[in-house]
């Protein structure tokens, strides 16, 4: 993934619909499996198990659209492609295993967050292994993705502050012998009920 930094991509009318379309379907993954995964109390495994088919039947249905199913059924599998495959195949089953495991503990937000963390650094690590400097668009991006993890940063702190301060209520712990101490009029009593006659 660090060869991104390799080479410029160029935006069209077709990349960018394709990357709405990629951003709009992983949002609502996100917010329709993450509930998903703690309502039910489903593991990582488990919820692999249950969207698996459905990720395969999307494939089945785009595969013939947009790719050309000639040249796939014409090529030629050598053992070293058979390999390429299988490490693919495993490698995808780690990553959404762990993209479960990621989004049952934390928000949708949060996962997105760490998305975006993960671009920069995949950009930095390609910059040093190839030794090629980001062009300034690249530059500019991940200034304003680190700002707006820094913001949510600080905002989420914020939010978990006062979560805290509104759970701890102020309580005045008095032991038995505290109570056995106390004169008799000022232990607690049961109040009475005024009868209606």
């Amino acid at each position: 993934m660090a060869m991104i930094i390799r080479e410029e991509v160029s935006a069209n009318f077709t990349g960018i619909l394709w990357g709405l379309c990629g951003i709009i379907t992983t949002a609502l993954s996100q917010v329709y499996f993450s509930p998903l995964k703690k309502g039910l109390g489903l593991d990582a495994f488990q919820l692999l198990l249950h969207t698996s088919p459905w990720l395969t039947f999307g494939s089945f249905i785009s595969v013939p659209v947009f790719e050309n199913t000639d040249a796939l059924l014409n090529y030629d599998l050598t053992s070293s492609a058979i390999f390429g495959v299988l490490l693919t195949c495993l490698v995808a089953v780690g990553y959404n295993v762990t993209n479960y495991v990621v989004l049952g503990e934390l928000s949708p937000l949060t996962y997105n967050i760490i998305g975006h963390v993960k671009t920069i650094l995949i950009v930095s690590v390609g910059s040093l292994m190839f030794n090629t400097l980001p062009s300034m668009a690249m530059l500019v991006g991940m200034t304003v993705a680190i700002v707006g993890v820094l913001l949510y940063t600080n905002e989420k702190e914020a939010q978990q502050e006062a979560k805290k301060g509104a759970s701890a209520l102020p309580y005045t712990a008095l032991s038995s012998t505290d109570l056995t101490s106390l004169p008799s009029s000022e232990k607690l009593t049961s109040p009475k009920l005024p009868v209606a006659k």
